[in-house]
């Protein structure tokens, strides 16, 4: 869950919203089932890491945490801010 906090801008922000950011992984984990699956139950699978990634950038972007584009899954590709890793 740390892959949206990667540079010092970043990590400042996450500190100074710490509350905010808890309310909001807590609401992702109680409203959405799917969010909880893929920290739950399988973590490395492609499907997982790209919804997660997706939902929790979702809802860091709202906080106005990070101002990129949100993560993504294409393909078996993760795109983050016009990068591609493939898995």
């Amino acid at each position: 869950m740390t892959f949206f906090i990667r540079d010092s801008e970043q990590q400042d922000a996450f500190a100074q919203n710490a509350q905010h950011v808890i309310d909001a992984f807590r609401q992702l984990c109680e409203e959405d089932d799917e969010f909880r699956a893929s920290i739950e139950t399988t973590t490395k699978s492609i499907w997982a890491v790209g919804y997660r990634l997706s939902k929790w950038g979702e809802q860091l972007k709202k906080l106005g945490i990070i101002k990129s584009n949100v993560a993504s899954l294409d393909y078996n590709r993760l795109e983050y801010d016009g990068q591609f890793k493939i898995f």
